[in-house]
């Protein structure tokens, strides 16, 4: 089976399933969250790698650094319309989770998958088809959502001015790549070991352990500092090396658990 016939495939799942719904619910939710947010969703000061700053998701320009300390904000207020249309990337780890744990709940281990393999698929085709529908899902909407936000901010007054926009855009890419590492992680995850509650709760619970703990950089930890009225310069070398090293250590982790699974699985027929 083609790489492009099983992408199809995946795809049409998919669309057939509720997760499309989902993910226009996710939007909605959000859309509502940025509407009635008048403080930061999550803000403080903090000294790390990056030097002293401030840390969070920022939904409206407007409201200020209340309660942080003056010298931690410095410069920061002439980002705060550069992140705050990223400020729903707080959210996107759990949204992911649910649609792609949704989307893709049968695990590829199943038995109703015998015949295509029996057909010529392999594992590798089904994970790659998996991942390139899920991030064409999670990261374009991703992407639009945060353009729409800052479209809509700029038309009401309180968003970007148009020297603003290179300083958003490099932001966006650099968060839609981290998400885009993410939607690889989940892939794996849910497609090997399945759906179960258990999984995904402790899925979440991992993508959210250590948040706003600068030694330990973890997805959220960055998309938060993307977010953060912070001087871009020193985050862009950071955030490439974590996408790097987010995209191979999955695969080299998850590899060897699908290795030892197999094993185990021979040893015990």
């Amino acid at each position: 089976m083609r790489c492009e016939d099983m992408i199809k495939a995946e795809a049409y799942r998919v669309m057939k399933s509720k997760a499309p719904l989902l993910l226009i619910a996710a939007g909605f939710v959000l859309a509502l969250l940025y509407s009635a947010s008048y403080e930061p969703w999550r803000a403080y000061g903090t000294s790390d790698w990056l030097g002293d700053g401030v840390m969070g998701f920022f939904p409206n320009p407007q409201y200020g650094f209340g309660g942080i300390p003056g010298d931690l904000v410095k410069d920061g207020a002439r980002y705060l319309s550069a992140v705050a249309p990223l400020a729903h990337s707080l959210f996107f780890p759990i949204v992911a989770v649910l649609v792609i744990g949704y989307a893709f709940r049968t695990p590829i281990t199943g038995s109703q998958w015998l015949v295509s393999y029996a057909r010529g698929m392999k594992t590798v085709q089904l994970l790659v088809a998996r991942t390139l529908v899920s991030i064409v899902m999670l990261v374009g909407g991703f992407v639009l959502f945060s353009i729409l936000v800052g479209a809509v901010q700029s038309a009401s007054g309180i968003g970007m001015t148009m020297d603003m926009i290179g300083e958003f855009l490099l932001r966006l890419s650099l968060a839609a790549l981290i998400c885009t590492t993410l939607c690889l992680l989940l892939v794996l995850a849910i497609s090997l070991f399945g759906n179960g509650a258990f999984v995904l709760s402790f899925i979440i619970l991992l993508l959210y352990l250590g948040y706003g703990n600068p030694n330990m950089p973890l997805h959220l930890t960055w998309l938060a500092t993307l977010a953060s009225p912070r001087p871009i310069q020193f985050i862009v070398p950071g955030t490439l090396l974590f996408v790097a090293l987010a995209t191979v250590v999955p695969i080299v982790i998850l590899g060897l658990c699908w290795a030892i699974k197999g094993a185990i699985r021979k040893r015990s027929i």
